[in-house]
């Protein structure tokens, strides 16, 4: 892989949520800014 093709976001979103489905209870998640400043994945994120 080409350092060209390698993305870095300078910002970062986190979160968790309690959740039934998981062996800890815990559904945690991490989301980025792309370069346009658009957050990544934002619908799932929301749902």
């Amino acid at each position: 892989m080409s350092t060209q093709q390698l993305f870095i976001p300078d910002w970062i979103k986190t979160g968790f949520q309690n959740r039934q489905g998981t062996y800890t209870g815990k559904f945690a998640y991490v989301i980025y800014f792309d370069g346009k400043g658009t957050l990544r994945k934002e619908t799932s994120w929301q749902s």
